[in-house]
């Protein structure tokens, strides 16, 4: 089945709110918007850890989405910033 655009959603929606929400993601340039935090780039965790792991706490935290890692585009995510912090501590204990 093929992901829907932005662009089709826009056409799709009736409801005027949720139009222009779809019509504000696409402004941000999503094209075709990530599953998990719906083409905004950030997400609410429901700890302080986020998408790190540190040591949480019993508040919601808001940071950017482990999924898409701030793009808001499932098709093109950003840079992966565990993958980037795993490479940066293997150089470290060089």
């Amino acid at each position: 089945m093929k992901e829907k655009t932005t662009y089709d959603l826009i056409a799709e929606e009736k409801d005027e709110r949720r139009k222009e929400y779809w019509h504000f993601v696409s402004q941000r340039g999503v094209y075709i918007p990530c599953s998990y935090c719906h083409g905004l780039g950030t997400r609410t965790y429901g700890s302080t850890a986020t998408w790190y792991g540190g040591i949480g706490g019993a508040a919601m935290t808001t940071d950017v989405c482990d999924k898409c890692w701030g793009s808001g585009d499932a098709s093109r995510s950003w840079v992966n910033l565990r993958k980037l912090k795993e490479c940066k501590c293997q150089e470290d204990k060089k």
